[in-house]
């Protein structure tokens, strides 16, 4: 699962940075605030030994579209806090040293900004 990876890549990552307690916190704090929007109590088999993501809770019985949705709200949410935290720059600077081509200008957008 894609989100599975990319939350182990971000909390080995992030840790540096806010060790792993801070990173816990900032995801529990997410997954709160997305829960409002999404709530998934009402999904009655919990696993003996829930993951410390709890994607698997949040995702199961949910159609594709859904679980795109729910992904997609508990990253932004995440990242929205972090930025928060620590400011855009700083934020954006840690999440460039892992993922060097998410933040990289596309070749066509900086000719755009040329011809202006």
């Amino acid at each position: 699962m894609v989100a599975v990876d990319t939350y182990e890549q971000l909390r080995a990552h992030l840790a540096t940075f806010l060790g792993f307690q801070g990173f816990d916190a900032l995801w529990d704090r997410t997954l709160h605030l997305v829960r409002r929007t999404f709530p998934w109590e009402h999904h009655d088999v919990i696993p003996a030994t829930p993951s410390a993501h709890q994607l698997d809770l949040m995702l199961r019985g949910r159609d594709a579209a859904e679980a795109q949705a729910i992904v997609l709200a508990i990253f932004t949410q995440f990242l929205a806090l972090l930025f928060t935290f620590i400011g855009a720059g700083l934020g954006l600077r840690l999440l460039q040293q892992h993922w060097l081509a998410l933040l990289a200008p596309r070749a066509t957008d900086s000719r755009q900004e040329a011809q202006q």
